[in-house]
């Protein structure tokens, strides 16, 4: 909600709304064995619990929404584009100098494309570069992390889960399987909604001692096949990325 008020001061809002999932789509977080097995817990998220829902209506005129990034991107690219911002594509981080406190800042950047280096000149710089953040390393900023953390299986996937969501409506769904046998690369998994009920983000966490790799997509299509468990579903792989 908070970074819809944000896009509704630039007037983006309505086309986040336009293609973003709102409603009861996104009713519940789930926890189950299976996708389509016994339930552990199911929780209201996102203002859906009806003792909530006056607190978020509240708290600002924006309504919650599922907007994953490869529908929001999009969108910020042609407002910027339209507005005078210059994008580069395929450009890599490489450092960063100000010459003096306050004073402008020059940042060194690679062009993936044509392998050269070039550099940019702006009074600001901001890292929105994750927990890989080259701009915090070369600033010192602390990171905290744990052994065995920070590494999953991004499974873009087509598959129609229509008749198993009647009565378990949500957009994300916490798979563990401790009574059967898996293979240490695909521990447990959240099945996270993108379109509902036919394209699902499968998201795989390996055990913490397993190799860190991908692996053949055969491999993934027949996890994904037991976290969801119903063998009549049909699943079709999109994607695959670390």
């Amino acid at each position: 909600m908070a970074a819809l008020d944000c896009l509704r001061d630039i007037g983006l809002d309505k086309q986040c709304y336009d293609v973003g999932m709102a409603g009861d789509t996104m009713q519940h977080t789930r926890w189950s064995n299976g996708f389509a097995g016994e339930e552990y817990a199911r929780i209201y998220s996102w203002g859906n619990d009806p003792k909530r829902k006056g607190d978020y209506e509240r708290a600002s005129p924006s309504m919650p929404l599922d907007l994953p990034q490869t529908l929001l991107e999009p969108i910020l690219t042609r407002h910027a584009t339209l507005n005078g911002f210059k994008l580069r594509f395929n450009t890599s981080f490489v450092s960063f100098q100000q010459e003096e406190s306050g004073g402008p800042i020059r940042t060194t950047l690679h062009d993936n494309v044509i392998n050269t280096d070039y550099t940019a000149r702006s009074k600001y710089l901001f890292g929105a570069d994750g927990a890989r953040s080259r701009i915090a390393r070369q600033l010192d900023l602390p990171m905290i992390k744990r052994e065995g953390q920070g590494f999953a299986i991004n499974i873009l996937i087509e598959a129609d889960l229509g008749h198993l969501m009647e009565h378990r409506k949500g957009n994300l769904h916490w798979v563990l399987t401790p009574d059967k046998e898996h293979p240490d690369f695909a521990w447990v998994a959240c099945m996270r909604m993108v379109k509902p009920w036919h394209e699902w983000l499968c998201i795989i966490f390996p055990e913490p001692d397993a190799e860190r790799k991908a692996r053949e997509p055969e491999e993934y299509i027949q996890r994904v096949h037991e976290f969801i468990g119903d063998d009549s579903v049909e699943v079709t792989i999109k994607g695959i990325s670390t």
